[in-house]
């Protein structure tokens, strides 16, 4: 018998194994062995380092420099009116940042004693002073605190000034120096606080500098003498000087000689009184 027959009665051809062997065979064969996928390593543990380490440099060279970065890096290279002036663009932007403001005006003040403008008030060069401050408070005009020390320094170039003009032995130039006396004193008055203020400063940003310390020091004494000068310049001849011109003014023609010549016998180093009583001979005001 074969082992294998086929059924030709069957609309359907039906197979028929004889042979149990067979059967098993078909069904139960040893499969075939698939071929093996070699498999892919995980990376190890110092890829994912250099990989993060990358992606951050990338990332960081993306995202913009911050303005507070900026100005610190060109502080630290000395480049003073770079940094105030790069603060001062970012703080049109957001002028509530107070690290730009402080910033700004530690590379102003910085800037300011480096170019020189302590020696333009020593030669008497002060129309150069101003116009450094002038420049200054260009690229500061969006940082208020800069602002403060501008006004400040002019409020110092103007009292240098008066003094600078001053022959020593004369105190006061009559119908001339009581006038600017008084005005440096009204603004002292009114902006005393950011004066000191600016002092403080300023001995904080010459803190690990020996030469702007010494700069600071110098201007500090010097300032404050001169303040002293015109307090006691107004105590004693201010007052006298005003009466002097009321009484003058009141007085006949013939008095008015009297009057002034009282007044040069107590104050002789008063300058402008010999003007004046020409200037009242001829019957012509002062």
């Amino acid at each position: 018998m074969a082992d294998i027959q086929i059924s030709e009665d069957n609309e359907n051809n039906i197979v028929f194994i004889n042979k149990p062997s067979l059967f098993l065979d078909s069904f139960y064969s040893v499969p075939h062995a698939e071929p093996e996928i070699e498999s892919i390593s995980k990376p190890s543990w110092r890829v994912w380092i250099l990989l993060t380490i990358l992606l951050m440099i990338g990332i960081w060279k993306i995202i913009p420099e911050s303005a507070e970065h900026r100005s610190e890096h060109l502080m630290s290279q000395g480049q003073y009116r770079e940094c105030a002036a790069v603060a001062n663009q970012d703080l049109s932007l957001n002028s509530n940042n107070q690290t730009l403001r402080e910033i700004g005006t530690e590379a102003m003040v910085k800037d300011i004693l480096h170019v020189g403008w302590l020696d333009k008030i020593d030669n008497g060069q002060f129309d150069d002073a101003r116009i450094m401050l002038t420049e200054a408070a260009e690229f500061s005009r969006h940082n208020p605190e800069g602002m403060k020390v501008v006004r400040a320094l002019n409020w110092i170039a103007d009292m240098e000034e008066y003094f600078y003009q001053k022959k020593p032995e004369t105190p006061l130039v009559i119908f001339q120096d009581e006038k600017r006396l008084k005005s440096l004193l009204r603004r002292w008055k009114k902006d005393k606080d950011n004066i000191r203020d600016f002092f403080c400063s300023l001995t904080a940003y010459s803190h690990e500098d020996t030469w702007n310390k010494d700069i600071a020091d110098q201007l500090q004494v010097r300032v404050f003498r001169g303040l002293d000068k015109l307090q006691i310049q107004n105590l004693f001849y201010v007052g006298d000087i005003e009466e002097l011109k009321k009484a003058v003014e009141l007085a006949s023609k013939s008095d008015r000689i009297k009057i002034i010549e009282q007044f040069k016998r107590r104050f002789p180093g008063i300058g402008g009184l010999e003007a004046m009583s020409q200037s009242d001979k001829k019957g012509e005001q002062p």
